[in-house]
């Protein structure tokens, strides 16, 4: 008996690194005595040569090879924005923001892949989410009668389906590109307050139209066995006919529901955060010299103090899609002291 190798995969001998070319171009501007200051930058970054595996049939019997190709451009602006100044002589204050937004388009990729519920297509965001839409919850039977015909036999309580294109058949045809992969835009605000020996700042951090695809633990009720939410006190019922939650169901294999990448699970994870907040006081130096310090600031600080969100989830920030259980950020307070000797 001799040893030997067979491979599964076939190999690019070719293959390098990804590339990319930036192209920014950024301004900064100062008013006022140097108390504003503004940055604004505008960005064009293109990355080609991109490592994917090779579109190859199924008849060579083997995994594709890795390979350099397609192009990815993002296009974006950021501006940011900064301003000190006194009320009275004792209160000083700053005041400042920044925003950012930007697109992303696949430029080059070859044939269409569809992969659950995301879709690469040339001229079209990488990974833009490729859903059925929802439509409501069917009612009763008449309903479900003269509906656009389900390739999954509904029953009352179920997801409604749109014939997106109209043919009165609900197919694969009627999945259509729908927007939120990514946020339209993310923005910051900062503030700080300094009066005698006391000084106070705070942030906020916020995120606008990104949209989650979430199922699984948490989303639905009964997956491998864990309890419904209490969401589902809400669910529909023939004595309570909402529009907004599908009858209760076994979340493992219940197709008039899950058999559908469908907007139903997808859910909108824009927020606005309380990302810090400070409080500090800085002893007078006729204090702090007897005890041979330059400074001693003592001071409380907060992070995550607060978040304002539609997002049913525990983080919007941190979640990811199917992730509807992340861990969330915790909400920490501290106390310390800064020390100068």
């Amino acid at each position: 008996m001799q040893p030997g190798y067979s491979s599964s995969m076939l190999v690019e001998p070719s293959l390098t690194w990804e590339t990319t070319q930036v192209l920014d171009i950024g301004a900064d501007l100062t008013a006022f005595n140097n108390k504003l200051s503004v940055t604004i930058d505008w960005f064009n970054k293109n990355t080609f040569d991109i490592l994917r595996q090779a579109q190859i049939p199924l008849w060579l019997g083997m995994d594709a090879p890795l390979i350099n190709n397609g192009s990815v451009r993002n296009k974006g602006i950021e501006i940011g924005a900064q301003y000190r100044g006194n009320i009275t002589k004792d209160l000083t204050f700053f005041a400042g923001g920044n925003f950012q937004a930007y697109k992303n388009t696949l430029e080059t990729y070859g044939k269409r892949e569809i992969n659950g519920n995301l879709i690469r297509e040339e001229g079209k965001p990488l990974d833009q989410y490729y859903l059925y839409i929802w439509d409501g919850i069917f009612q009763n039977q008449a309903e479900i009668d003269r509906s656009p015909k389900q390739p999954i036999t509904p029953s009352p309580g179920d997801l409604k389906i749109k014939d997106v294109n109209g043919d009165g058949i609900i197919s694969d045809l009627d999945r259509t590109y729908v927007e939120g992969k990514y946020p339209s835009f993310q923005y910051t605000a900062n503030l700080g307050l300094s009066w005698k020996s006391f000084d106070f700042s705070a942030m906020l951090y916020g995120s606008q139209g990104q949209k989650i695809y979430v199922s699984g633990w948490g989303a639905e009720p009964f997956r491998q066995g864990s309890m419904p939410t209490t969401d589902w006190r809400n669910r529909w019922t023939p004595t309570n006919p909402t529009n907004t939650m599908p009858k209760i169901y076994m979340a493992d294999g219940y197709a008039p529901v899950q058999g559908y990448p469908s907007t139903y699970f997808l859910k909108d994870a824009s927020f606005l955060r309380m990302k810090n907040m400070q409080l500090g006081y800085t002893l007078p130096s006729r204090l702090t010299s007897k005890a041979a310090m330059k400074s001693l600031r003592l001071y409380f600080a907060a992070d995550n103090v607060f978040t304002i969100s539609d997002y049913p989830g525990l983080d919007p920030e941190r979640a990811g899609d199917g992730l509807y259980v992340t861990y969330p950020q915790i909400r920490t307070f501290t106390f310390g002291a800064s020390v100068q000797f």
